[in-house]
Order: structure tokens, then C-alpha cells, then sequence
């Protein structure tokens, strides 16, 4: 089982010198954060190498790539991720679209805003609801 800090200490490690993506993570994308690792709470890291995580402009997206040691690691990470994705019972995952692409030995996972503008709108859509 992992725990939220190690996964997200993997995914803004590389960039926690100049802070920028750490904040980018925090203040735009940490819902989507959140449904990704509950997700991944019970898969195991130990075949992959590296994780990290892009943010591009639009911020609707945050794309996460997992390099692996292997092909078939990869593989048996995917079915393990789309079964957990498929089961997770957050609901967040009624906000996000989760795109899966592989990359030579990687796998770019994009996680993208559904029917919201921005991650504020998730808590404004739960309350207007009730």
C-alpha cells in the first residue's frame, strides 16, 4: 500500500528545487491528484523506476508519466490500473476523463477536467446539488 506522500513526493521530486510544478500540483491540480492516487493506493511501485508529472498551460490537464523497467511490467501495471480505475469508489471520478498512452517504457497518464472549467467548480457542483 502506498501512502499519498510517497506517491506524490515521486511525482514533483525532480521538480521540488524550483518549487514551480509543486505549486502548479497544489493550487490546479490537486483534485485530479487526489483521484489519481486513489487509483494507485494499492499498486505496487516496485517495477517502476520513475514517476513524474507535467502540468501544461491549460490547466485542465495533468499528465503523469511512470516509467517502468519493462514491457510487461508495464502491461500488468496497466490491467492493474484500469481494474482500479474502473472500481475506484471516490467520486471524483465523475470530474476527471483518464486517458492511458504508452511511450516506449512509459506510460503517459493524462487526467483531464470532465464537465468542470476548473477544480473549484467540483465543490461549487456537491453543494449546488444537495
Amino acid at each position: 500500500m502506498n501512502n499519498m506522500i510517497t506517491v506524490f513526493n515521486q511525482l514533483t521530486q525532480s521538480e521540488l528545487t524550483d518549487y514551480s510544478l509543486f505549486e502548479d500540483v497544489l493550487d490546479n491540480h490537486f483534485e485530479k491528484y487526489r483521484f489519481f492516487y486513489s487509483v494507485m493506493e494499492f499498486i505496487s511501485l516496485k517495477h517502476v523506476k520513475k514517476i513524474y508529472c507535467e502540468c501544461p498551460a491549460n490547466k485542465r490537464e495533468l499528465i503523469i508519466i511512470v516509467k517502468f523497467s519493462g514491457k510487461k511490467h508495464m502491461a500488468d501495471f496497466i490491467d492493474e490500473f484500469q481494474h482500479n480505475l474502473e472500481n475506484t469508489r471516490t467520486f471524483l471520478r465523475d470530474y476527471f476523463i483518464t486517458t492511458l498512452n504508452k511511450d516506449g517504457n512509459c506510460l503517459n497518464i493524462s487526467i483531464e477536467n470532465k464537465s468542470i472549467s476548473r477544480e473549484s467548480d467540483i465543490y461549487e457542483d456537491r453543494f449546488d446539488s444537495y
